[in-house]
């Protein structure tokens, strides 16, 4: 797949962070027929995949959890992918923001070394700039959230997201904990997350009283590696998506499809 010119990838870019400025942080939205993707990571083998599914089925709604860049080989080429789609289909694509979409990791992460070897520097600078105006969650059929790492210790109703202007680099604390929080199974509420240094781990508990607090039911995100790319916990109150083989645990990966009250899991790799 040969990367556009220049011109082209700066008005592709610029084209999108048109139409994500104008989306609110948290975007509401209601479909029947809907596809989720967690991690791309730059994967070949998921954009292959993704076109395959897109061709075979004509799905109301497609939700990207973010990351799409970092370590894989088709950095450029997944983000072009989401992008293109998004511009296409304005009002079927929803693309979230993912921790990977912040200028300090995917500079440190090889996303800026990727786009050095193809365009000048200026083009990184954009691509953060677009990710910038990425929302943060979506609230889907009034029934359940999805966003990329999980609930904030600090955001007790989540429609208080739109208070937070858009556009930033570098979020506040409490927005890129839904980024980057983890689920736990441990007593009590939130705790520290060695892992991921200066954000937190949250259990059932504190799911079921931010659900409770949102008059939501579920939460689905993506952000961790797991064994066949899906991982529901909690009798279903979460469940975790991640759709780059080359980053699971068992080189399997999963998208999710929902229709109505029904899920399908299908696996990549």
């Amino acid at each position: 797949m040969s990367l556009p010119t220049l011109d082209e990838q700066v008005e592709l870019i610029e084209s999108a962070t048109r139409i994500l400025s104008r989306m609110p942080n948290l975007v509401e939205r209601s479909a029947h027929h809907v596809l989720i993707v967690g991690d791309v990571h730059g994967s070949p083998t998921t954009l292959k995949h993704l076109e395959w599914l897109l061709e075979e089925h004509n799905f109301e709604l497609v939700v990207f959890l973010g990351d799409y860049v970092d370590r894989g080989s088709a950095q450029i080429e997944a983000v072009d992918f989401v992008l293109r789609l998004l511009i296409e289909c304005p009002h079927r694509v929803i693309l979230l923001r993912g921790n990977h979409e912040l200028p300090y990791l995917n500079y440190r992460y090889h996303f800026f070394r990727a786009v050095l070897g193809a365009y000048p520097e200026h083009v990184w600078h954009l691509f953060n700039q677009c990710f910038a105006q990425l929302p943060y969650c979506l609230v889907l059929n009034g029934e359940g959230i999805l966003m990329h790492g999980g609930i904030s210790k600090d955001i007790v109703h989540i429609r208080a997201l739109n208070t937070h202007p858009k556009g930033m680099l570098e979020p506040p604390d409490e927005v890129q904990q839904l980024l980057w929080n983890d689920p736990y199974d441990f007593e009590g509420t939130f705790a520290p997350n060695v892992f991921r240094a200066g954000f937190w781990l949250f259990s059932r508990t504190a799911l079921e009283e931010f659900l409770e607090a949102n008059s939501l039911c579920w939460l689905i995100r993506a952000h961790e590696p797991v064994a066949g790319g899906y991982e529901p916990r909690w009798d279903g109150l979460l469940t975790t998506v991640f759709s780059c083989p080359e980053g699971s645990p068992d080189g399997r990966a999963a998208v999710l499809v929902l229709e109505d009250e029904k899920r399908t899991v299908v696996h990549i790799g």
